[in-house]
């Protein structure tokens, strides 16, 4: 399981170069995931509060934005690089790392500048270069363990085509419902990815004794395949909200040992902990709809499991991956707390005082760009330049 981030790259070791953006996929891919988070949200914030005009398809794109956008230039990133460490083969670097680039970038614009059809063209070519770039390193050294991160980008893929095809009216109805259904896949993703990575970064930050407990992570793993499934059969919601339950209760048994306040006095293992703890309280709103709204629900997994996963992994990422010891600078950290008070404001607050959603949006966006924000300008100079210890990548 320690092979999945490895702080020891595969290759010799070279002399440390200047520019290096294109070196690994975490560098580009986490400084444009971190802008466009900065970004769009405050963006979609100021149309929403009316101080920008809400396009036609405002809601939409910033769906879309979020899981096909945000999150996928997230795996991505992280995938491109830990690939090359499960297989000691290269996936993308250079040229190729910097088209697979500006093809994402690409998709971000299109909306804006290309008729309907074009722009999701456009945006549809990103996911299969990136499971080309994962496949040449994958499937060459016959990586069984991994071959199911294919298969759940293949799925994002299909989602965001069928996402495309409902806005253009060609499947009405599937514009939302593929978003929807697009977050019980990153779900999975994220469960392989957090049973895989915490109980081990806890265990090595902290000398905690991790309890494993295989029977609940598979449970975890198989219900949230069972919510999916449920979602593309539109089954009715007493099946959802039993499902969800289930997978919620699983979720909290499978995390029970991993050591969650032993990592309280851990900036890089308290991040990533309480999204992982959002993933399962995300679980158990959907279980009980009558404790929170569908909204809540689905904010307590984009920014309070998603969001918080994301930035506390890519902090880690970039550390270890650039040769520097893991502990983040006081600016990450604010990053953290900012994004905390993100998810207080669009998770907590509107759960406890619904009266003032205007003025929480606005705290939850504001404190959403600033702590993507501050992240990008304290990340970015490991991101451009060479590994500190001299080897590649």
């Amino acid at each position: 399981m320690a092979q999945l981030i490895q702080l020891t790259e595969p290759r010799p070791q070279v002399d440390a170069r200047g520019f290096a953006l294109f070196d690994k996929g975490f560098r580009v891919f986490f400084a444009l995931a971190s802008l466009h988070a900065a970004l769009f949200v405050p963006a979609w914030v100021l149309m929403v509060t009316g101080f920008l005009p809400m396009t036609a398809s405002g809601m939409s794109w910033h769906g879309h934005e979020m899981l096909f956008g945000f999150a996928v230039a997230v795996i991505a990133g992280f995938l491109l690089t830990a690939a090359s460490n499960w297989t000691g083969r290269e996936t993308a670097r250079g040229v190729f790392l910097g088209s697979l680039a500006g093809v994402w970038l690409l998709g971000r614009a299109a909306p804006f500048v290309l008729p309907g059809g074009l722009a999701a063209a456009v945006d549809l070519a990103f996911l299969p270069l990136v499971m080309l770039a994962l496949g040449r390193a994958i499937v060459p050294t016959r990586n069984r363990r991994n071959y199911g991160f294919l298969g759940l980008l293949a799925l994002l893929e299909l989602l965001s085509a069928l996402h495309h095809a409902g806005g253009l009216g060609w499947l009405p109805g599937w514009e939302r419902k593929a978003q929807l259904l697009a977050v019980d896949v990153i779900a999975i993703i994220i469960c392989v990815m957090t049973a895989r990575v915490l109980p081990m970064f806890t265990r090595n930050a902290t000398g905690f004794d991790v309890k494993r407990r295989p029977l609940a992570e598979r449970a975890a793993l198989v219900g949230l395949g069972a919510v999916l499934a449920l979602g593309v059969a539109d089954a009715p919601a007493w099946a959802v909200s039993s499902v969800a339950g289930l997978t919620a209760l699983a979720l909290v048994v499978r995390s029970w040992g991993w050591g969650f306040r032993a990592s309280l006095g851990t900036p890089l293992l308290w991040v990533l902990h309480l999204g992982n703890a959002f993933l399962a309280l995300s679980l158990a709103l959907r279980a009980v709809p009558s404790l929170a709204s569908s909204q809540i629900a689905l904010h307590a997994f984009t920014l309070g499991c998603l969001a918080m996963l994301c930035l506390g992994m890519m902090a880690r990422v970039s550390l270890g991956h650039t040769g520097r010891a893991l502990a983040p600078s006081g600016a990450v950290e604010v990053s953290f707390w900012l994004l905390l008070v993100s998810v207080g404001a669009r998770v907590v607050a509107p759960w406890l005082l619904p009266a003032f959603y205007r003025g929480q949006l606005l705290v939850a966006g504001v404190a959403w760009s600033l702590a993507f924000g501050v992240f990008l300008v304290a990340s970015l100079p490991m991101w451009l330049r060479a590994r500190v210890d001299g080897k590649p990548g």
